[in-house]
């Protein structure tokens, strides 16, 4: 059935002036807000209306169970979608879908799978129109089964967020040896020493962008597959032989060489394992370590940790955009403790990382039943 046909699908209100904010009234949700809100926000954190200047200036009063996502500007290409869990003002660049029953959740898992910016046209002049949401073909299967359905979905999100939650303490519980180990650069217990001084190589990306063709045997890592310190392959991309010979040749990337980000979100980073023939995507670096001083275990959290990232701040003081080229990386401080505390160091990485597997194993293990 069309989603039309059990939903009211409209769009928010034009966005005031700042003037019309105030301390009390209902929430008003912006485009940007989504990601905060996805994030754990709340919607009491966001600007306000009270109801005597909505009335005034037209505003329409979306309920709690609204389904909102972005249907103009660059934010739906993002393709965030948020159930309002209270009665909200919702921008105009929202698309708004009110469900005649109960079936916001139903909703929401819906389009978390079927993004609602596979709707676009025109990549460069991002738009969905109202009418393209209202014709979607919805499969709406019987009460029970959607409950079920919701029941389940629900369950492995929450499966999902506890083991997310496991993840960060093993990341901290490493860090924090780390420092426990080595110290920091304003407490120091080693020699400080500069990055160009322990890596073989350190070599920037291509600039120009890869060219991409689906070849799976030539994965082309970017920033947004570097989440932490591991390789997100969920959104991987891969190039041509053709094109991976072009973009390898002042350096071919070995196992156990790391893949910086250093762009945007830089400062995470991952070692590379075996097994494929990588090479750099869009705004990365490559370092590879001295072996006869360093160890690639070492170096990775070495140049994520919080010193490191900081060094890095330091140098984007009034960056448009944050970013770290070659010349500042290789000026980079670390300290340089012993090839034998760096496998001291890295074993205990290596039995967290089994520790992470084992737990996060246990919670997703059967979790439909």
């Amino acid at each position: 059935m069309r989603l039309g046909d059990i939903a009211k699908v409209s769009a928010g209100n034009v966005a005031p002036k700042k003037s019309a904010f105030c301390d009390s009234g209902k929430p008003f949700v912006r485009a940007g807000s989504l990601s905060g809100l996805l994030a754990g926000g709340s919607v009491q954190s966001l600007e306000r209306i009270d109801d005597k200047t909505a009335e005034r200036l037209g505003f329409r009063l979306f309920p709690a169970g609204t389904v909102v996502f972005a249907k103009s500007g660059m934010s739906c290409l993002k393709g965030y979608v948020y159930t309002l869990p209270e009665e909200c003002y919702v921008v105009s660049h929202l698309a708004c879908v009110t469900p005649s029953a109960d079936l916001s959740k139903y909703l929401e898992h819906y389009f978390n799978y079927n993004r609602p910016n596979r709707l676009i046209e025109n990549p460069s002049f991002p738009s969905i129109k109202l009418s393209q949401i209202e014709d979607i073909e919805i499969r709406l299967p019987e009460k029970s089964i959607r409950d079920k359905q919701v029941g389940r979905l629900e369950a492995v999100i929450n499966l999902v967020d506890i083991c997310k939650d496991a993840e960060s303490r093993f990341d901290d519980l490493v860090k924090s040896r780390f420092v426990e180990m080595f110290g920091t650069l304003e407490h120091p217990r080693y020699a400080i020493v500069e990055l160009q001084d322990i890596c073989a190589y350190i070599v920037d990306c291509p600039h120009e962008t890869p060219k991409y063709d689906g070849m799976l045997e030539y994965p082309a890592i970017r920033t947004s597959e570097l989440v932490g310190t591991t390789i997100d392959w969920s959104s991987m991309k891969y190039v041509s032989e053709e094109e991976y010979q072009r973009r390898t040749r002042r350096l071919i990337p070995q196992p156990g060489d790391i893949v910086y980000a250093r762009e945007g979100t830089y400062g995470s980073a991952a070692i590379l394992p075996d097994g494929y023939r990588f090479c750099l995507g869009q705004r990365t670096m490559l370092f590879r370590a001295d072996a006869s001083v360093c160890l690639p275990q070492y170096l990775l959290f070495a140049i994520t940790s919080p010193d490191v990232k900081g060094q890095a701040d330091l140098l984007n003081v009034g960056s448009t955009v944050p970013h770290v080229n070659v010349k500042d990386a290789k000026r980079f401080r670390i300290p340089l403790p012993s090839l034998a505390l760096q496998r001291e160091f890295a074993d205990f990485a290596a039995r967290v990382d089994k520790l992470r597997f084992v737990a996060t194993g246990i919670v997703l293990i059967n979790p439909m039943t």
